[in-house]
């Protein structure tokens, strides 16, 4: 994830590491340490960069690298979905923490936190990353592309479109547009 000159990255190894790198350059200006960390881009605010792995949820200083908040979950695990950001809050997709509070739940919840002190003020569903405007989020859910209202967390329309629908939504100007398996748009 690029950013006013810095790219974050997660790499794994040893659990994992977050890298903040000149762009211009090429030199790295800090690191981060994270537990289970692979699979997971970096989501970037102006006052934090955000990592989530199985059951681990971090926020970095963007700047220093400093440890702002870390959530610790009661599993381990590789892997990671990367989550998004908007309007002060962290959406994070965490399967495996999802699944062992809910195990009987065909869509695990996502997480939403604060993010400023890090500690959670609901749930969403999704399967891919969802796409997220000031008031309205994109959310793919069970096949079907809905719009919610982010205050109210109502759903405010739903489309299954051909019954196919698997990638990521992205909003450009005024328009949501999401792909199908069929290769529809």
């Amino acid at each position: 994830t690029a950013v006013n000159g810095i790219v974050y990255v997660g790499g794994s190894g040893s659990g994992g590491t977050l890298y903040a790198v000149d762009e211009t350059n090429g030199n790295v200006l800090w690191t981060a340490g994270v537990a289970n960390g692979q699979q997971s881009s970096p989501a970037v605010s102006s006052d934090g960069v955000f990592v989530s792995y199985p059951c681990q949820v971090y926020k970095f200083d963007p700047i220093t690298g400093e440890s702002l908040w870390h959530y610790s979950g009661p599993c381990q695990g590789g892997g990671g979905e990367t989550s998004a950001y908007a309007n002060g809050l962290l959406y994070v997709r965490d399967p495996i923490l999802s699944t062992i509070n809910n195990p009987s739940s065909p869509e695990p919840p996502g997480r939403i936190y604060d993010a400023t002190i890090g500690t959670q003020v609901g749930t969403f569903n999704a399967d891919p990353i969802p796409a997220l405007g000031t008031t309205t989020g994109f959310f793919l859910n069970s096949g079907a592309l809905q719009a919610v209202n982010l205050s109210s967390h109502t759903v405010l329309w739903s489309f299954p479109g051909d019954g196919k629908l698997v990638s990521a939504p992205i909003v450009i100007n005024e328009a949501v547009i999401v792909g199908s398996s069929s290769g529809k748009v």
